[in-house]
């Protein structure tokens, strides 16, 4: 079981600040979605959460304990993460997947679970092909979309006690992308899980959204009572619901 919370989290470098005195909690089964503008803070925050940032001031709690008090080995291995930046390894399909989790040997069984939730399953039979040409001859070539569905089946892979995706499906197409989202809530119940997504049609479902801009936690709700209180979550909802409406109306004609 895993329990998240930051209190007063603030960073900056540069004269800018990143993060502002937020303020939030995650608990074990919680499926969080956060969201907001490029250059809000949302990634940073979750580099904060990893340890691959460190606060200037303020605190960061797991199951009550601060995370200075975690070795870097455990604190990591307690999370399943993709991050929005996709690495494309040089190894085996196999080895791509099972590097999600390194504290045990590589459990080809679950290999081909995490393959099959993220609709990957046509590459079963090439666990142990080599990925990229960047060594050998006859590698495989994966898209765009398969290497994000890739990094995601590595974030599944393993036994992590949370969940989190940083902009995870902005290879995917619409399909693609609502097959994540389902898994993604299938996977957190038990666990946890925090999402970042600038894609705002599949948040709907979530238990609790926060909104970023300016590093500072300005709202934080249900998909409905954001809605209702008519602020800054309820203007890009509708940004994005006039465009898929726009695009819709365009493709009938």
């Amino acid at each position: 079981m895993v329990q998240i919370t930051c209190k007063n989290l603030s960073l900056g470098y540069e004269g800018k600040t990143v993060t502002q005195n937020i303020n939030f909690s995650v608990n074990c089964g919680d499926y969080l979605c956060i969201v907001g503008e490029n250059g809000s803070g949302k990634s940073t925050l979750i580099k904060l959460i990893m340890r691959i940032y460190e606060p200037e001031s303020g605190e960061i709690l797991i199951n009550g304990r601060n995370i200075k008090e975690y070795s870097l080995r455990s604190l990591r291995s307690a999370f399943g993460v993709c991050f929005q930046q996709i690495s494309q390894y040089s190894v085996s399909l196999s080895e791509s997947v099972s590097i999600g989790d390194v504290s045990r040997p590589t459990d080809e069984a679950k290999v081909k679970e995490a393959l099959n939730t993220v609709n990957l399953s046509e590459l079963d039979a090439m666990l142990d092909k080599q990925l990229t040409k960047r060594f050998e001859e006859d590698g495989i070539e994966l898209s765009g979309g398969q290497w994000q569905r890739l990094a995601l089946a590595r974030a599944f892979y393993g036994d992590h006690k949370m969940l989190i995706l940083d902009e995870p499906t902005s290879a995917l197409d619409p399909i693609a992308e609502d097959m994540v989202f389902k898994s993604f809530r299938r996977l957190c119940d038990g666990h946890g899980g925090i999402m970042i997504s600038h894609h705002l049609s599949g948040v709907m479902s979530v238990d609790y959204i926060m909104v970023l801009e300016g590093g500072r936690l300005i709202e934080s709700g249900s998909h409905e009572e954001l809605l209702k209180l008519n602020g800054h979550y309820a203007m890009l909802y509708n940004i994005q619901a006039e465009k898929f409406k726009k695009g819709m109306a365009e493709d009938e004609k």
